[in-house]
């Protein structure tokens, strides 16, 4: 799914939180991506979460 589906389905259902899963490494880049355009968008800036998680997802990758 493209970051920017994540931010239309969470302006369309008027949601809090988005939550991103990687199973792979090379998928990391893109929750990334989904946080930068939340944090863009003045709809969704401070007031959406985005929660991130996976196997191959770090404590040290969250912070960043």
């Amino acid at each position: 799914m493209a970051p920017e589906q994540f931010v239309a389905a969470a302006k369309e259902h008027n949601s809090d939180i988005i939550s991103c899963s990687a199973l792979l490494t090379t998928t990391m880049g893109e929750m990334k991506n989904v946080v930068d355009l939340v944090k863009a968008n003045s709809e969704l800036s401070g007031r959406v979460k985005v929660m991130i998680g996976g196997a191959p997802v770090t404590e040290a990758f969250c912070r960043k």
